[in-house]
C-alpha cells in the first residue's frame, strides 16, 4: 500500500508540473534493457590485431513477426570518429554476424551473412546484391583523421534500430521474409510523422577470439537499451548514430547508464595470466579539431560538455584477495602509482592490470571518477523541468587472458541518482515507471 501511495503522489506531481506533454519523458525514457532486448545496442569495444585477433559481432532479431532494419556504426577509440556504417536487413528470427579483423589492407569488416549488402543494387534488387558464402563482404574501414593518436584497429560499435514492420509477405512455407523484400520496403519507407516507436526486439553478442590459434574465445552480450525510439529513417548517406533524432536526448541516455563507481576483478598471476579493464564512454562523442590537438564534445551531453578538457581523472581502490592495498612503491596498473592522479583520455580506454610485487596477483578494483557525485543537469526531449543525475555514463568490461583461454564479463557498479524537478526516481535506469511497479 505504501508503494502505491508513493507512486500516486509522484504521478500527481508530474501531472501538475508538466501536464500530458511530460508523460512520455517520465514513463518511457530510454533505459538499460532489463531483459536484454531493446532498440539500441552498444558493443563497448572491438579489437583487431595481427596474428588472428578479431571481434565477431552478432545482431539478433528476436521477434518472429517483425522484419527490421538497423544501422551499424563503427567508431574509433579516441575521437569516436565514424570509420564505417552500413545497414542490416533482418527478417523474423534472423541474425546478422560479421567480423572486424585484419587483412593485408588493414582493418576490415568481413561477413558472409545475407543480411548485409555487398554491392549497390541496380534498378532491380537481386539476391546476389547481398553477401553470401560464395561472395562475402570484405570492406576496409575508413582511415581516421588523426592517425598519430587514433586508429580504426579498435573502438566501439553502435546499432540503432531504424524501422520495423509486420506487413511483409513471407516466403511460402517458411517464416522468412526475403532480403530483397525487406530492402524494397525500406527503400520506399517513410517514417510516420508521429515518430512511431521502434519495437524492443534486438539483442547482440560480441565474441573476441583468435582465429589463427583457436585457443582464445570470449563471449559476452552487448549493452542493450530499450525505448531509445529513433524517429528518423537512417541511411548511410550521412553521419548519424546517437546524434540522429530520437525521442530521447543524449542526456537521457547518460542518465540511464550513469554509475557512481565500477568494480572489476583482476588477474595477474606469476605464470602470465592477466586481465584487461575496458571503459567505454559512448556519449562523449568528441571529434578532432585543429591539427588534431583539440576536440569538441557533443553539446547534448550533460556530463562531457562540463569537462574542461577531454581528460578524466579517476581514483582506483585496489584490493588483493586478503583485502590488502598497494603501497606507494607499486600498483596493479601500467603507468604508475594510483596516488599519481591516473587519467582516462579516450572514448575506449584500455587498462592492463600489471604488478611486479609478490602480492596483488588476484583481487578487485573499485574505480571512482572525480566528478561522479556532482549532479549533472540534463534535458529531456520535451518539457522544461530541471533534471539531474549523479555518476559517470560509462560501460565497463573485464577481459581475462589465461594460458590458452579468454573470458569476459560486464562490471558491477552502483547506479547514479536521477531526479526530475528535485524528485528522486528510483530504478530510473531500468524501469519505464517512476517508481517500481506495484
Amino acid at each position: 500500500m505504501k508503494k502505491l501511495r508513493v507512486c500516486a503522489i509522484l504521478l500527481i506531481g508530474f501531472m501538475i508540473m508538466g501536464g500530458t506533454a511530460l508523460a512520455y519523458n517520465s514513463t518511457d525514457h530510454v533505459k538499460a534493457a532489463p531483459g536484454g532486448k531493446g532498440d539500441l545496442i552498444i558493443f563497448p569495444w572491438y579489437y583487431t590485431a595481427g596474428g588472428g585477433w578479431e571481434t565477431k559481432l552478432s545482431v539478433i532479431n528476436t521477434s518472429d513477426t517483425y522484419s527490421t532494419v538497423a544501422k551499424v556504426v563503427v567508431r574509433s577509440h579516441n575521437y569516436s570518429e565514424e570509420v564505417l556504417d552500413f545497414l542490416v536487413y533482418l527478417s523474423p528470427n534472423d541474425v546478422w554476424t560479421g567480423f572486424l579483423r585484419n587483412d593485408v589492407t588493414g582493418t576490415v569488416l568481413w561477413s558472409s551473412d545475407d543480411s548485409v549488402l555487398r554491392r549497390t543494387p541496380g534498378a532491380v534488387i537481386l539476391e546476389a546484391d547481398f553477401a553470401s558464402t560464395a561472395n562475402p563482404v570484405s570492406q576496409p574501414l575508413f582511415a581516421v583523421s588523426c592517425p598519430t593518436v587514433d586508429s580504426n584497429a579498435y573502438g566501439y560499435v553502435e546499432v540503432i534500430e531504424s524501422a520495423a514492420t509486420t506487413g511483409l509477405t513471407k516466403i511460402t512455407g517458411t517464416n522468412k521474409v526475403a532480403k530483397t523484400t525487406i530492402y524494397s520496403w525500406y527503400t520506399s519507407y517513410v517514417k510516420p510523422g508521429d515518430g512511431t516507436d521502434t519495437p524492443n526486439i534486438l539483442t547482440g553478442y560480441q565474441e573476441f577470439r583468435n582465429s589463427s590459434s583457436g585457443m582464445y574465445d570470449a563471449l559476452n552480450r552487448a549493452e542493450m537499451f530499450a525505448d531509445w525510439n529513433n524517429t528518423t529513417k537512417l541511411d548511410v548517406s550521412a553521419v548519424t548514430g546517437l546524434t540522429a533524432p530520437s525521442r530521447n536526448t543524449i542526456g537521457e541516455l547518460e542518465a540511464a547508464m550513469s554509475k557512481m563507481n565500477v568494480a572489476l576483478p583482476y588477474l595477474n598471476s606469476a605464470n602470465g595470466d592477466t586481465s584487461l579493464h575496458i571503459f567505454n564512454f559512448p556519449t562523449k562523442l568528441s571529434w578532432e579539431a585543429s591539427q588534431c590537438t583539440s576536440y569538441n564534445a557533443f553539446s547534448d551531453s550533460a556530463y562531457f560538455k562540463n569537462l574542461v578538457t577531454k581528460i578524466e581523472d579517476y581514483m582506483p581502490n585496489v584490493y588483493d584477495l586478503m583485502e590488502n592495498t598497494p603501497t606507494a612503491t607499486g600498483s596493479p596498473f601500467s603507468g604508475g602509482d594510483p596516488s599519481a592522479n591516473p587519467q582516462m583520455w579516450q572514448e575506449v580506454e584500455l587498462i592492463q592490470t600489471t604488478f611486479t610485487g609478490d602480492i596483488f596477483r588476484e583481487g578487485w578494483i573499485r574505480y571512482n571518477w572525480a566528478t561522479t557525485a556532482t549532479p549533472k543537469t540534463f534535458v529531456m526531449k520535451s518539457g522544461a523541468l530541471t533534471n539531474t543525475y549523479t555518476g559517470t555514463p560509462v560501460l565497463s568490461t573485464v577481459l581475462y587472458f589465461k594460458t590458452s583461454a579468454a573470458s569476459q564479463t560486464a562490471a558491477a557498479f552502483d547506479d547514479g541518482v536521477v531526479t526530475v524537478s528535485s524528485i528522486v526516481l528510483p530504478y530510473y535506469q531500468y524501469s519505464q515507471y517512476m517508481t517500481p511497479a506495484p
